[in-house]
């Protein structure tokens, strides 16, 4: 059974990590205490959420929203960084290929070359 100091401290945020170690114990060796005090905790958090004042609701929720928005702006960078980099290599592939056409034609109608299709034609 768990001693109701124990819980009250549990429940106000208050444990030392000793008493955490030995609540837990507790909680391993009886599933009733444990939903017991989860449901009690549940209860607690709600009770507390009732009484917190508006200013402070009105922060958290703040910050949560600039929280988002910079995951959404960091998502969108790299989203960005992505795209810029495939248009990269699929220019690069572009000027390769570019590049190299005039040699591959002039291999074709030359005979020395090392592309030329007269040595397959004799």
């Amino acid at each position: 059974m768990i001693n109701e100091e124990l819980k009250a401290r549990f429940l106000a945020g208050e444990c030392t990590e000793e008493e955490l170690i030995a609540l837990r114990d507790i909680l391993k060796n009886s599933p009733e205490e444990k939903q017991e005090l989860f449901k009690e905790e549940k209860l607690s958090d709600e009770f507390k959420a009732q009484f917190m004042p508006r200013t402070q609701l009105m922060l958290a929720e703040q910050r949560m929203q600039a929280k988002i928005r910079e995951m959404k702006a960091e998502q969108q960078a790299e989203h960005h960084a992505h795209i810029i980099g495939m248009w990269r290599r699929a220019a690069a592939i572009a000027v390769v290929c570019l590049s190299e056409k005039p040699n591959l034609q002039r291999g074709i109608l030359e005979s020395d070359a090392p592309y030329s299709f007269s040595k397959f034609m004799k």
